[in-house]
């Protein structure tokens, strides 16, 4: 049986990406970016279904103090890019905000890489925890 469910995704603070998941029932999901901004149109992906929802890794930034040094986005791109209007590092995938700490969700598999942006970042701004 096919089922069809929506995300919100939010990219780098305020860009919102809307999702369409179909489960095939054999254990793939087709992802499909509807709308973005970040110059990207749509994407088709083919993923096993276990990624998507097993994500226990919690990442925690504290963007106001970044110092733009480029370590996290250069050890773990899929997780920071450097924002090219003030060149600090903005935490990818944002699902909740509370004061100055940005969180986000990520795969257990990327424990490591994760691991070492923290370690790298000189102002110690990037804590990551299991969920």
């Amino acid at each position: 049986m096919t089922r069809q469910k929506e995300y919100k995704l939010f990219l780098g603070g305020n860009s919102i990406y809307r999702r369409f998941s179909l489960d095939d029932g054999a254990g793939f999901s087709l992802v499909w970016v509807v709308s973005c901004s970040h110059s990207v149109q749509s994407v088709v992906l083919c993923i096993p279904k276990i990624l998507i929802s097993f994500m226990p890794i919690r990442i925690r930034h504290k963007r106001p103090e970044c110092i733009g040094c480029d370590l996290c986005a250069q050890v773990a791109p899929q997780y920071w890019y450097m924002d090219e209007e003030d060149g600090l590092a903005t935490l990818l995938n944002v699902t909740e905000t509370r004061g100055q700490f940005s969180y986000a969700d990520a795969f257990d598999s990327d424990l490591p890489i994760l691991e070492e942006a923290a370690r790298s970042c000189p102002v110690d701004i990037i804590k990551v925890e299991r969920g």
